[in-house]
């Protein structure tokens, strides 16, 4: 399964998916290959049509139904597809007309491994941005390269260095928080911190930021969508 990476609105009868070819070798040296992800790698456009065949099916991850709250949305690695779908529906949206005031802010937060060549829709994000005519879709874009450093940094510390923002949508104005990724060990370390920093800028106790976290799980305020 593929998240769509593309509005309908900017991209009409279209779906864009944002994929990375599974690759790698065993312990014993021997190389294995994704089969779907290796296929759709391997087909060429310029030799004529290829049909794949393809179905739809919700996600659990979508825009609040009051438009005018505030998401922080955290997509490391191809996590970030869903996002630049909903941010480029948001962009297509302001385009046509709709005053940006009838719409929360939008915060990414992005991870890779290396700036040069791990930076999905580097461009595309660029471009959303900008401030035209109507407003930006994207409020603020924070990205993290984790192999860039001496020391790795992931997505949840440039959470830890945005703390003001996540405070102030999820507690101050009853934000939302979408996060879509690997399902190892980032959900976890993206939710700790996150309860921490509700923990330390409140002054809660433990037991009271936990219950907060809790308390935006019931009221599907924080989201997440992760695989294997």
């Amino acid at each position: 399964q593929f998240s769509i990476a593309s509005s309908c609105l900017l991209h009409p009868n279209q779906a864009h998916i944002c994929m990375a070819v599974v690759k790698y070798k065993t312990l014993f040296k021997r190389e294995k290959k994704g089969l779907c992800s290796t296929w759709l790698a391997s087909l060429d456009p310029s030799t004529g049509q290829h049909f794949v065949p393809v179905s739809f099916s919700k996600g659990s991850i979508r825009m609040p139904a009051d438009q005018t709250k505030p998401v922080i949305m955290v997509g490391p690695g191809t996590g970030i597809a869903p996002f630049m779908s909903m941010c480029q529906q948001r962009r297509a949206i302001l385009n046509a007309g709709t005053p940006s005031e009838s719409f929360g802010k939008i915060y990414v937060f992005f991870g890779n491994r290396y700036r040069a060549k791990d930076f999905l829709y580097e461009k595309e994000w660029k471009v959303l941005q900008e401030n035209k005519e109507g407003g930006s879709s994207v409020t603020g874009f924070f990205e993290a390269f984790s192999r860039d450093t001496e020391r790795k940094v992931y997505v949840q510390h440039k959470l830890a260095e945005q703390k003001e923002i996540i405070f102030d949508v999820l507690v101050k104005q009853k934000g939302y928080f979408l996060l879509a990724g690997n399902a190892q060990k980032m959900p976890t370390d993206v939710r700790n911190q996150v309860q921490e920093i509700i923990r330390a800028m409140g002054n809660l106790t433990e037991k009271e930021a936990k219950t907060f976290m809790f308390r935006l799980d019931s009221a599907r305020r924080y989201v997440q969508e992760t695989w294997s």
